[in-house]
This record gives C-alpha cells, structure tokens and sequence, in this order.
C-alpha cells in the first residue's frame, strides 16, 4: 500500500534533503505564533503514528516472514566463519611448507642470472678482441707512409663491434679498455674516409666510389643519417652560391686594368662587364644545378642496386623504412626552384640594373634554361616531363597549390617575373617603329619602303631572338599580331572612300593616288609577312596562325580602299551596256556595219583602256587585283549576255555585229584577268552563246549549250527577239524599262523564278491569239514552250 503522508503537503518541508532544525526553527519563530504552530506539529504527530500503526497493520504478513529468517540467516553466517578458519589455518600450513623451497629457487636464480650475465660478457670481450684484431690487420701500420684501409672490411669489422658493444657496460675492464678506444678512432677515420670516397664519387659520378662509401655507411648504421646530410648540405651549397652569385656588390666589383689588386663601383662606362659578369654567374648557378642533380640522380641509382646481403632488401628500401620519400632529386629540385625563385626576386627588387639586363635578354635566359634541361634530359631521360609539387607557395587556391608541375614549367617559373617586362619591350620596339613612320612631325601620310624592310627586320628579330621557347614565340606572335593591327589601323588614317576616292570619269585624283599607294604598301607587308613567316622553319603553327590571322585586318583594309573604285567601274560597266538597247540591231546581212563593233562596245573598250592606263598600271599588287577585278569581269559578261539576250528587234545583221561584239568583249575585258579562261564558266557562257547567235531557230531544241552552258532564261529571251512582235518579251508584258528589268533579274537569282515569269508571258501570247481567233502559233512559240517546259522540269 502506498505511503499518502508522503505527498501531504504538511510534511513537504521536512522531507527536503537539507532540511536545517535550527533554521527553520528560527523561520517558525519570525514568521509564526508559537503555540498555533506546536499544536500543529502535534496534530501531524499524531496523523504520523497513525500512519505506521496502519502500514504496520497493513504490512503484517510480510514483516512476520522477514523476522523469522533473521534467525536462519544468522546460522548460515556462523557456518561460514567456521569454515573461514579452517581454510586460513591450511593456507598457513602450505605457505610454511612452500616458503623454503621457493627461496631456495630464488638464490638459484641469481645465481643463473649472474652466471649467464659472466658468460655474456666473457664472450663479448672474446668478440670485442677478435673483431679488434681482424681490424687491426685491416689497418696497416702508418709508420709504412701508405695506410690502406679496405673500408668495406674494416667497415663490417665495425658492424660487428657493435652487435658485442651494445647494450654493454665495460666499465672497470682493462683487457678490453685500449681495444674500445682503437675502435672508437677507428670508426672515426672509417667515416671520414668514406665521406672523403663519397665526395670524390659524386664529384666524378663515379658509381663504384659512390657503392663504397654507402656500404660503408650501410655497415656503420648510419646510411640514413649520411643521405640527409648529402640533401642539406647539397641544399645549403646551392642557396650560399647561389646568393653569392647575385649579389650585388660582387657584380658591381670591376678590376682596374691599372691596378689589379683594385676594385672600383659600376659606372656607365662598365656596364657591359656587369652585364657580361651577371650572365657568367647565371651560367654558373645553372651549371650548379646540373651538377647537384646529376650527383643526387646517380647517387639514387646507386641506392636502388646497392642490397643488404642478409635480407637483400635495397638501400633505397631502408631508407623508406625510416621515413625517407626515396626521391632525392626531386627533394632537392623543390628546394632548389624555391631558393632561386626567391633569390632571383630579391635581388631584382633591390637592383634596377639587374632587372633591365635580365628583361632585356630574356631569350638568352630561356636559351640557358633549355640547355640545362636538355643536359637533365639526357642524364635522365624525360626529366623535363617529371611532375613535382608546386613551388608557387604565394598563391591562395588550395587546389593550384596541390596541382603538380612539371620540372621545365618549375624552372621557367623562376624567370618568369622578367617574361612580361620583355613581351612589353618588345611590343614597344615594334610599336614605336611603326607609330614613328606615321609621325606628323615627318609630314607624310605612308612609310616607304625602306620603312617597311626594317620594320620587318626588327619583326624576324624578335621572332628569332625568341625561337628557344615555343610559348614565348607563341607570346611574341601575339605582339606581332597587334603591330601589325597597328600598321592598318595607322594606314588607314590616309585611305579615302568618299566620292573624291571613287570617280573614274577623269585621271586619278589625290585621294585615289594616295589611296593606291596605301595598297601597294600595304600588299608588299603582307607579302613581306608572308615570306619571312616561310623562311622562319622553327615557328610554331600556333604563332604563324596569329600572324596571318592579324594580316586579315590588312587584307581587309585593302579591300575597303579599292572597294568604292571598283564600285564606280563596274556602275560605268553597267552603264555602258544599257546603252546597247539605244543602237539598232534590226539590219539585213546586206548592211556595211555588220563587220564593225557597235558604238556602246567601242564606248566599253576606250573605258577601260583609260582606266587601264591612268589606274590598273598604278597598282603594284597585280595577283591582288585580278583577284578583285575578275568578278567585275563576270559580272559584265553576264549583263552582256543578258542584254544581248534582250535585244529586240533583231534582224540579221545586227545579230552578226553582234557576234562581232563578243569578240570585242573579249578584248574589252583581258586587263581584268590574265587569262579569260580563267573566269570559268562564264567565259564558256560567253563562248557557248556567241555560237548559238548564228544557229537557225530549229536548231536550239537539240543544241547542248541550252541549260547546260548558257541558261535557259537566256536562251528564251534571246527566242522573244527572233519572234513575230505579237510574242512580246517579259519585260514588254510586264510594262516595265530594260532597266528595271534587269533589276529585277537580279534581286531574282533562282531559274526557277525566271522562268515561271517567261511563261506567264508565253501564256499571255496564248491568250491573245485566242483572243484574236488566231488559227495557229507562230512556229517559234513551239520551240520557245519546248525550251521552256524542259527548264521547268530541270530546275523543279
């Protein structure tokens, strides 16, 4: 039954845990009336005996059975003790029994442990004596003058030594006293002899010196000890020399030929010695690098063949095992780049001359680059494509930091503070160059050419000054490119395109002169680009791209200052030959002109032999022209053809002057090509039609120039010249001028479209004849419809 006083709120304050009578008596009598309160502790008196009298009721039962097993657990306890006794008496029975025996055992004991301590330290001393004299033979006598010690013996001898000298105290032991203190010098002169053979093999790359001096050290016990002594003394040799090298003040000491123990400052006057005293030392420092590679490289090969001949492990193993990496030359690489790196900034910062010379002949620094990694290369092929830690400790991307890098990228990284000087320099050669042909102060609008010679001189300068680096060559194409932009855009600055740089009715103008002398010059750099960039056989691809993207810019402007002439030519082309509908071609064969070229033809020929002679002899860039006359040409062959197509009325004589006047043409236009044949199919158009003017109609349904050679929008107009006047030509159905139709041949390229418009005027035609009740076609309407459904078909 569960208690209820408990959660009675009376008796809360004495059920706390730090329930104090004294304080809280002394609340009582503050707070209370002392006799309410007394005789309400009295009233929870009472309610707490009646409380228990009722658990006590209550719990009867088991408060019976709990008592009566007091008794029984108190016998149980009785036994127990009993027992307890009788075992502590037979414990001390044994215990006297064994005590004797036990420290008899134990006096034996010491004595084994003695014994075998004697015994241990006799043979010690035995080994100790024998190995000192096997070392002592290994020793000659020095009173000889020639003490030879056969290190790797003596070496073993020593190893041995210690396997009896370890661990032991031979304090007090005369016997084996001086032996101790014979091998004690003689483990030292061992080491310094072998330090000496390993000085001398690495100073020769001699593996055989360099095998003995690590077995030595493999047999002494500190091989892993005497490699990390090579690597830092390696290491501090490189850096000391390499800050004795670029100190300044030793490159400013100059000899005095009058006094040679003298020394004076720099001056204007010697700075070709500094300058060829800094680049003797940066030679040294790259010889230095060799050479401590190539000790470290072939010292790594030695430890990778040299074995332990118990476990026939490698060294190089041993040296993992004691947490070396195992690679020495790229340890000493790292450390290497970061202390010429830093050195070299340095040293920059604190000289001007220093920097100047090394920016300046940057190339030369690449050069000496290349010819160290190309001498690493073959000591240790392809060490230049050996990826190492970053060296760039500055940088704050985590990921660039953890990035490798290759060993020639490393070493090029340490020079690579004077790259961005020398690409500025030498834009600014090439710049200053061309902004000084344009200069105003000279008072001439074009360089000449003896300008543009040394401008390409100075140009296939820095290309060759920079072919021992492809990225550098890649880098100076880059300023080439932007000079050559340069050059245009200073060009351009005297190219007129207005009205004055177009005329061609008159002799050439200023403007047109100066504008033909800016394509000459500018069609003789890019020929001059080009040459130099065939005779450059070491460019890269990437460079000669740059470059001859950047002459796109000339080529371009080129076009701009020729573009508004040969607009104005082929206008008066054009023009010329609307006026061939002026002239009457509706002659017999009896008429005297029919061998005589018309009037617009001989207008054509004395066109363009005026402009031959006043302007396309001007120009020196021949191949340049024809390549922009030569569409000029095409196109006015074409609108010859079309316009002699369109001819009407056509009798036979004028269709013989105009024969006459396709050969005229031909003629007319051979100062825009070198050759019309050159001109491809339009020449044949040209050829091919002339034949069909002399054919008879009927023959034009089976002719093979219809379609294939000569269009057949041509031929169909041609057929509406030979036609009865009621066949009217599209034009003529249309309302429309010879002009505006051939305006609108023009804006309407596609066959497809022409003819559909030459057969709406065929189905004009029709409807007229049925119109006028006509009984029958004109002959010439089946041939035209033939030729023009075959069209249809064709081009469908």
């Amino acid at each position: 039954m569960e208690c209820t006083i408990l959660n009675d709120e009376a008796f809360k304050d004495f059920l706390e845990d730090d329930f104090d009578i004294k304080s809280f008596s002394a609340n009582v009598l503050q707070t209370k009336i002392v006799t309410d309160y007394l005789q309400h502790l009295n009233e929870l008196i009472r309610s707490l005996d009646g409380e228990i009298k009722q658990q006590v009721s209550t719990n009867a039962p088991v408060l019976f059975r709990q008592a009566s097993s007091i008794g029984t657990i108190e016998d149980v306890l009785e036994n127990m003790q009993t027992r307890i006794k009788s075992l502590k008496t037979t414990v001390d029975s044994i215990s006297t029994k064994v005590t004797e025996p036990y420290n008899i055992i134990l006096n034996r004991k010491y004595q084994l442990t003695r014994l075998q301590n004697t015994c241990d330290l006799l043979r010690r001393i035995k080994g100790i004596m024998q190995q000192t004299a096997k070392l002592r033979k290994f020793i000659s006598s020095s009173n000889t003058g020639q003490q030879q010690i056969e290190l790797v013996k003596a070496s073993q001898c020593l190893s041995e030594l210690d396997h009896f000298t370890v661990d032991a105290d031979f304090t007090g032991i005369d016997i084996v006293e001086k032996d101790l203190q014979f091998v004690f010098k003689a483990r030292h002169d061992i080491h310094n002899q072998a330090q000496d053979v390993l000085e001398n093999g690495l100073n020769h790359l001699n593996p055989a010196q360099i095998g003995t001096a690590l077995q030595v050290f493999f047999n002494l016990g500190i091989l892993y000890d005497s490699i990390q002594s090579i690597e830092q003394r390696s290491i501090k040799n490189f850096q000391s020399q390499v800050v004795d090298y670029l100190d300044l003040k030793q490159l400013s000491k100059t000899r005095d030929p009058s006094n040679p123990g003298r020394t004076t400052m720099p001056s204007i006057g010697n700075t070709p010695q500094f300058r060829a005293l800094l680049w003797t030392n940066i030679e040294k420092i790259l010889d230095l690098l060799y050479v401590h590679v190539a000790q470290l490289y072939n010292l790594t090969r030695v430890l990778i063949k040299k074995k332990d001949p118990i476990t026939h492990g490698t060294f190089i193993d041993e040296l993992i095992k004691h947490g070396h990496s195992g690679d020495l030359v790229g340890k000493f690489w790292i450390s290497a780049m970061k202390i010429l790196r830093e050195q070299l900034r340095t040293s920059v910062a604190d000289s001007i001359h220093l920097k100047q010379a090394l920016e300046g002949e940057y190339p030369k620094l690449l050069k000496l680059q290349n010819e160290v990694i190309n001498r690493l290369n073959q000591l240790q092929p392809g060490f230049n494509e050996i990826e190492m830690d970053n060296i760039n400790e500055e940088s704050n991307n985590s990921e660039e930091i953890n990035e490798k890098q290759k060993t020639n990228l490393q070493l090029n990284e340490c020079f690579d503070i004077f790259e961005q000087s020398y690409l500025s320099i030498s834009l600014s050669r090439l710049s200053d160059l061309i902004n000084l042909m344009f200069s105003t102060s000279t008072m001439k609008l074009l360089p000449t050419q003896q300008e543009i010679e040394n401008l390409i001189k100075v140009i296939v300068n820095e290309l060759s000054v920079t072919t021992v680096s492809e990225a550098l060559v890649n880098k100076v194409a880059r300023n080439i490119a932007k000079s050559i932009q340069l050059f245009a855009a200073k060009c351009e600055q005297s190219i007129c395109t207005d009205s004055e740089g177009s005329q061609v009715v008159s002799a050439p103008t200023p403007a047109q002169i100066r504008n033909i002398s800016a394509i000459n010059i500018l069609y003789n750099f890019c020929t001059m680009i080009n040459k130099m960039l065939s005779d450059q056989q070491n460019l890269s691809s990437t460079a000669i791209t740059r470059i001859t993207d950047a002459l796109q810019c000339v080529h371009s402007l080129m076009n701009t200052a020729i573009h508004p002439f040969l607009s104005s030519v082929a206008d008066c082309i054009e023009a010329i030959l609307v006026t061939m509908h002026n002239e009457d071609f509706s002659q017999t064969a009896s008429s005297r002109s029919d061998s005589q070229s018309s009037l617009y033809m001989k207008e054509l020929q004395e066109f363009i032999f005026r402009i031959q002679k006043n302007y396309f002899t001007e120009f020196q860039c021949k191949d340049f022209m024809y390549e922009n006359l030569a569409p000029i040409a095409c196109r006015a062959i074409i609108l010859f053809i079309e316009h002699v197509s369109l001819v009407r009325p056509l009798g036979e004589g004028g269709m013989l002057r105009l024969v006459v006047d396709f050969a005229q043409i031909e003629l007319a236009l051979s100062p825009f090509c070198r050759r019309l044949i050159d001109l491809g199919k339009h020449y044949k158009i040209l050829k091919a039609f002339r034949s069909l003017l002399i054919l008879n109609t009927e023959d034009f349904q089976n002719n093979s120039a219809v379609g294939d050679v000569v269009p057949y929008d041509v031929v169909l107009h041609h057929l509406f010249s030979r036609a009865p006047a009621d066949i009217r030509s599209p034009h003529q159905v249309m309302g429309w001028s010879i002009t505006r139709y051939m305006q609108w041949l023009d804006e309407h390229p596609n066959m497809n479209d022409r003819l559909t418009m030459i057969k709406g005027t065929l189905e004009t035609y029709v409807q007229t004849v049925r119109y006028h009740q006509q009984k029958e076609f004109a002959p010439i309407y089946v041939i035209i419809l033939n030729i023009l459904e075959k069209g249809l078909a064709t081009t469908a």
